[in-house]
């Protein structure tokens, strides 16, 4: 017990010493959850004894600490016991949210660390659910078809009918929420994992749409979870508009807003090569968990801590209740991105069953023999444009395989009959 004091004491000291006036208040915190639990231990002769002489050597340290050192000192230890990682924040809408935010380094130790999903998940106030229903990032909506164009990259919605067909197809999906997704939900109490930024995930979109129209229904107290992720900080930060609710939550989550001071303002607003693709926070959920993604040891954007934590946050819930996944829209090829293609494969090897949404009408008696013929004539009605809702052409081949299978089963049936009618006939 001493020793969780001595080390737990001396990051508040050095917290108090020399940290800004936001973390001098954590330290003060923590001090008095340390006072209160010296007094529950019984207060002891020695271990007072020993308290005074920790005192001393915290003192005795207070100005040899750099502040780089102390933020990341105080930074590991919340993070290694979830103390006040989690806050409770209110935006100008009247909206109240629990948030998780993470730097590289707290995301990297979460995810290695046995035991920390868990406190997490404690954190949170979530309790065990029934059914987790993971999105796999589904890209390629009409939010995030325009976040490119109006980055200057020229896109055009892989539809015949254009962006009004990718509208309705869109709806389609807030009926699959309405219909099917929320009555799941609630039925097995779900935790629904899905992506924080608008225009990033067109299921996630789709999910918002239907929890604004029909939160009524569920009472004052949703009967599922649902959690928001992400660690695209440097499309939050291209978009420079002064009432884009990032903003907002970056000034009521004291993490963010001390690392925003510190570091991230600077380093989001440097010059980069490549298209200033914008994103903003959604607002439509009760919890968060965001990440930086700036490598600490170099600089950079790095994606790998969190999509670590993701990892980890998965297989731990795995662990406990089924898992379904649902995908849709565009994929990219990138490992370490919540979008890719590799994740539908992880889903289905590691047992969570995968559902692809097709947003497209194909033909339906289409099989193997005729895929490429029929796909050709689609790309010419969208003019050979880049069809890039590949999830769309996988639920074409998976139809196609279907189609061509039933038909050999046919066959397999019907030789033997005729067979047995070309022998009575020669009998």
């Amino acid at each position: 017990m001493v020793r969780k004091w001595r080390g737990l004491a001396t990051f508040a000291a050095k917290d108090a010493a020399t940290v800004q006036h936001e973390s001098q208040g954590e330290a003060a915190s923590t001090k008095t959850f340390l006072e209160s639990d010296s007094e529950a231990s019984g207060g002891h002769e020695g271990n007072h004894d020993e308290l005074k002489q920790v005192q001393w050597e915290v003192d005795a340290m207070q100005s040899e600490v750099s502040d780089a050192e102390t933020e990341a000192d105080l930074q590991e230890i919340k993070a290694k016991t979830m103390y006040r990682m989690v806050e409770n924040i209110s935006l100008g809408s009247g909206s109240r949210h629990k948030v998780l935010y993470l730097t590289n380094k707290q995301a990297r130790l979460l995810a290695n660390t046995p035991g920390s999903i868990k406190r997490v998940l404690e954190a949170f106030e979530i309790p065990t659910p029934k059914l987790v229903i993971r999105f796999i990032q589904s890209m390629g909506g009409v939010d995030w078809t325009k976040t490119r164009t109006d980055a200057g990259i020229p896109l055009q919605s892989p539809f015949p009918g254009g962006e009004e067909e990718a509208l309705q197809a869109e709806q389609g999906l807030y009926h699959f929420m309405e219909e099917v997704l929320l009555p799941l939900a609630a039925e097995t109490s779900a935790l629904i994992l899905v992506q924080a930024t608008l225009g990033s995930c067109m299921l996630t979109s789709a999910l918002g749409q239907a929890l604004k129209l029909h939160r009524n229904r569920f009472g004052k107290q949703l009967p599922f979870c649902v959690i928001a992720l992400t660690a695209d900080f440097r499309r939050l930060y291209s978009n420079d508009d002064p009432s884009a609710k990032w903003r907002e939550f970056q000034r009521a989550v004291c993490g963010w807003r001390r690392r925003h001071r510190a570091s991230l303002n600077q380093f989001f607003n440097k010059e980069y090569a490549g298209p200033r693709i914008a994103y903003d926070l959604l607002d439509d959920f009760a919890h968060y968990i965001l990440c930086d993604g700036i490598n600490e040891f170099d600089g950079t954007m790095d994606f790998t801590p969190f999509a670590a934590f993701n990892d980890s946050l998965l297989n731990h819930l795995m662990e406990q209740v089924p898992c379904i996944a649902v995908k849709a829209g565009h994929s990219t090829l990138e490992d370490s991105d919540e979008a890719s293609l590799g994740n539908i494969v992880a889903c289905l090897e590691g047992g969570c069953p995968t559902i692809l949404v097709n947003l497209r009408p194909w033909p339906s008696g289409l099989q193997l023999s005729n895929l490429q013929e029929s796909y050709e004539e689609f790309l010419h009605e969208i003019h050979d444009q880049w069809d890039y809702l590949d999830c769309n052409v996988i639920c074409l081949i998976v139809q196609a395989l279907e189609n061509s299978d039933k038909a050999l089963s046919q066959q397999a049936v019907e030789q033997p009959q005729t067979a047995r009618k070309c022998r009575q006939t020669a009998v």
